[in-house]
């Protein structure tokens, strides 16, 4: 996220990281959508590259970007990647129902277990693509 936090920077100047209620079209022009596509490129790649990384255990494997386009640029990774979303999008909007109570105070809990569920499908979808791409 260094690249869309560098566009917000310049674009916004320091403000930016007081104020978040800067981050807005009026405020940023078009440099708010190359944000928006950095950020979102950050997040595609971001499972690859944590893949990669818990494979060897080695730091420096997580910022090989080269090889990390290279797999996440595939069908299969795509396909993972959707259907990872999704699945996260469909249990944060069930299990956002599921609260407690705890004497005076109402702890929702669902949020948690929904992307603890998610992450753990999503990731299990990645290592078997990073699997068969080697």
């Amino acid at each position: 996220l260094v690249p869309a936090l560098v566009v917000a920077f310049i674009a916004g100047g320091r403000d930016v990281f007081y104020d978040i209620t800067n981050l807005t079209y009026e405020n940023l022009g078009f440099s708010s959508i190359v944000i928006v596509v950095l950020a979102l490129l950050a997040l595609y790649l971001l499972p690859m590259a944590l893949t990669k990384y818990s494979s060897r255990e080695k730091f420096k494997d997580a910022f090989q970007f080269g090889e990390i386009l290279r797999k996440s640029l595939t069908w299969k990774y795509f396909a993972a990647w959707i259907f990872s979303a999704v699945v996260f999008i469909v249990l944060i909007l069930v299990l956002s129902w599921v609260r407690f109570n705890v004497g005076e105070v109402e702890v929702n809990l669902g949020g948690s277990f929904a992307n603890f569920i998610a992450l753990v499908i999503g990731f299990t979808l990645f290592g078997k693509v990073y699997g068969e791409s080697k």
